[in-house]
């Protein structure tokens, strides 16, 4: 009989050749069983030069739990694992960086920030990866990197409205399962910014990107995909970026916000499905399996 690990790669590979002949949503419910690995990397990123219209105004509340909390499954595993971090990789621009550079257990090798990054370029990124020069997909792949943590914001809020945006966000999960479909993916909302920025980038454009972001990865409903409000961290009781997290212009990010986004993740780990955990056990008959 086959083994949990072997349905999985079988499973996996079904899984790939179904779900990206259109690539229009995704599909996935494939297992893991994989590893972190220490590569070093660096990168190089092309230009952007996508152009929308950028529009907004609303307020009120996003949920701070994931879309999908992995605590309400009876399927999901509730032990939190302590090397959590150390399986994990964060793409995104400059606010992303500083997980790195001021985070307490988050290496450079985990981190595929482009200072200039945009959600529509950062994929086609180029990563140093041992000496091999790799797109991020397929160096997220090579780095076997098991949670992939998104954090995209400011530099696309003038390129395009919200629900384009997300769009955009969407395209660029599904690059990376194509090339990681056993990874798991946490998008990261948008930073607050402070009450005094607030005449450059309104608290309601955040909210309504953040809100289109929320709303497009409900509308996957993906096991493998959450969402992760950091306002519930940073922000204060109006939305805006608490001033202990203020490095000064009301944007950027002091070291404490970012040890507590770091945290944060942690504390809101991702718990992979009992079915990726790695098992010789031989599994029930197909009779005894209940149908999902």
């Amino acid at each position: 009989m086959l083994t949990a690990k072997k349905i999985a790669a079988v499973a996996a590979a079904a899984m790939c050749m179904i779900s990206f002949a259109g690539c229009e949503s995704i599909e996935y419910r494939s297992f893991d069983t994989s590893s972190s690995s220490q590569a070093e990397i660096s990168s190089s990123s092309p230009e952007s030069s996508e152009t929308d219209s950028s529009s907004s105004s609303t307020d009120g509340p996003i949920s701070d739990q994931p879309l999908q909390d992995p605590n309400s499954d009876p399927l999901i595993t509730k032990e939190d694992d302590p090397d959590y971090l150390s399986k994990t990789a964060f793409i995104g621009e400059a606010l992303c960086s500083g997980l790195s550079v001021y985070g307490d257990n988050i290496q450079a090798s985990q981190v595929y920030a482009e200072n200039n990054a945009h959600v529509d370029d950062i994929a086609q990124t180029s990563w140093d990866v041992n000496g091999e020069q790799l797109s991020l997909p397929d160096a997220l792949y090579k780095t076997d990197r098991k949670y992939v943590y998104i954090w995209i914001g400011p530099n696309d809020l003038n390129n395009y409205d919200p629900k384009t945006f997300a769009m955009r966000y969407k395209d660029l999960i599904n690059e990376i399962f194509h090339a990681s479909p056993m990874a798991y993916v946490g998008v990261i909302s948008i930073a607050p910014v402070s009450e005094q920025y607030d005449k450059t980038l309104s608290f309601g454009t955040v909210y309504d990107f953040n809100a289109a972001l929320a709303e497009m990865i409900d509308g996957i409903g993906n096991n493998r995909v959450y969402f992760f409000n950091i306002t519930s961290v940073l922000g204060d009781s109006n939305g805006h970026l608490k001033s202990e997290y203020d490095s000064g212009d009301g944007l950027h990010l002091t070291a404490d916000a970012y040890k507590a986004v770091e945290k944060h993740l942690v504390n809101m780990q991702i718990h992979p499905y009992l079915s990726d955990l790695e098992t010789d056990e031989e599994l029930p008959t197909e009779g005894e399996v209940p149908a999902e």
